[in-house]
């Protein structure tokens, strides 16, 4: 197969990156919540046991607090999103200029493979760790904390594309 040649700039990597911390967020929404619940019973707790433990006051405190954490976890995501993404995205192409050079990718039956003038990344379809996709991209995760951008409208038509993904729900890997 040919490669296809594509170039990211730095927008695309923000939303790109949005959208993948979006994905993760969700799949670790339980476990953040069982995490607030925990962290407000302990605190409670110390407080009850300072205070000399009285019910009612355990309760309200919880509450208060898991309802506090909720609320600045809540005014954190659009910080998240709309401050921190994009500052670490800008960051790192300051960087290394070559995320914003040419990268070419190609695919066979077994092995996805991105390249650049700067390095080669052979990923086995079977070792690929998860994958998410919309209407603008295909992130490719090798591991849990990063990622290869891919635009979707590098694939030209959907065929390409429909492939990719294919190999990758065909050979197990998690699609979040």
């Amino acid at each position: 197969m040919t490669p296809i040649h594509f170039t990211l700039n730095h927008e695309q990597a923000i939303k790109a990156t949005r959208f993948g911390a979006t994905r993760v967020l969700r799949k670790n929404m339980l476990r953040i919540a069982l995490l607030l619940v925990i962290v407000s019973a302990l605190i409670a707790g110390i407080i009850a046991i300072i205070d000399g433990y009285r019910s009612p006051v355990f309760i309200e405190n919880f509450l208060s607090l898991f309802a506090g954490y909720l609320l600045l976890l809540i005014l954190l995501m659009p910080v998240i999103g709309y401050i921190l993404i994009p500052r670490r995205v800008r960051k790192s192409f300051r960087q290394m200029p070559a995320l914003g050079r040419e990268q070419r990718i190609l695919w066979d039956d077994t092995i996805l493979t991105i390249t650049s003038d700067y390095g080669e990344s052979n990923m086995a379809f079977a070792e690929i760790h998860q994958w998410a996709a919309n209407d603008d991209f295909l992130l490719i995760y090798p591991m849990d904390h990063m990622h290869h951008i891919l635009p979707r409208t590098i694939f030209g038509s959907a065929a390409f594309y429909n492939e990719i993904c294919s190999k990758l729900e065909k050979y197990g890997s998690t699609r979040i």
